[in-house]
């Protein structure tokens, strides 16, 4: 078994570089795709990172009026935002460093969409004729291998990971890119036995489509408290996980940003993949 073709916790751990020694780290890797622009695709992507406040303070300098009056486990966040060009396998051609943010709190949602917001209107001005997504689908699997509109698979014969979409399956893969996956090889396949998917999302312009989804895994997943086998609740923190489709009236490609369900020491970033129309 080597690093090249398991992905494992303790590298999803590596990957994202994260503080272990505070109860409340963890990391997400979020892509939100814009739009088509010279046969790539235009993305803002954002890395979040949830710590305690005082280690925001010390590592990320936020600024605390009173400490006195401060709960060290009170959560806080860094932002950071890019914009990204990737090709059609996800992987990136150009990076671009953006704007980013330390917050204090539970809810880091109005900042993300502000950051968000900032982005793509410099998407809009630099990238001239970009041919915009529009987003036809939000779903939250809440940490199943098997939903309603994607699956994940691992091939033991072929040793890849596998997105089903339509009966059809597309290789999930992860591309070197040091500001956003630190891993030291070009690339590396992705086991996605020890991931479950939270988060669906469907893309579509005129004559693409991309789904995108977001793997993660965590200490309710490892721990056995989130299962998929119907099984009787045995412990107090066993649940049955439920997917909810999101009503899309409401949203559009400028309001698509939301607080992804993250677990306790929870690890994810996003894949994904075309779709021919």
């Amino acid at each position: 078994m080597t690093f090249k073709n398991l992905l494992t916790l303790s590298t999803i751990i590596f990957l994202f570089s994260v503080r272990s020694f505070a109860c409340p780290e963890a990391s997400l890797f979020k892509i939100f795709p814009v739009g088509i622009y010279d046969n790539q695709i235009i993305s803002v992507d954002i890395k979040i990172q949830r710590t305690s406040i005082y280690t925001a303070k010390w590592y990320y300098g936020l600024k605390i009026k009173n400490d006195t009056l401060v709960d060290e486990m009170t959560l806080a966040w860094k932002l950071k935002t890019y914009i990204t060009q990737y090709n059609f396998a996800q992987k990136p051609l150009k990076v671009i460093d953006l704007d980013s943010v330390v917050l204090a709190g539970a809810d880091y949602s109005k900042a993300l969409q502000k950051l968000y917001q900032s982005a793509l209107k410099k998407i809009k001005q630099d990238y001239k004729g970009i041919e915009l997504f529009k987003i036809n689908y939000l779903s939250f699997c809440d940490y199943q291998q098997d939903c309603n509109q994607l699956s994940v698979k691992y091939d033991t014969l072929q040793e890849k990971s596998f997105g089903l979409y339509n009966n059809k399956k597309y290789h999930l893969k992860v591309f070197h890119n040091k500001k956003t996956f630190e891993t030291n090889e070009n690339s590396f396949e992705l086991n996605v036995q020890v991931l479950s998917i939270n988060s669906v999302r469907i893309y579509t312009t005129q004559g693409t489509k991309v789904v995108v989804g977001h793997l993660q895994t965590g200490h309710e997943l490892a721990m056995g408290w989130i299962k998929t086998d119907g099984s009787p609740k045995t412990e107090i923190y066993h649940r049955i996980p439920i997917e909810k489709e999101t009503d899309l009236a409401k949203r559009n490609l400028s309001n698509i940003t939301y607080q992804e369900p993250l677990l306790h020491h929870g690890y994810g970033f996003d894949v994904f993949f075309m779709v021919e129309k």
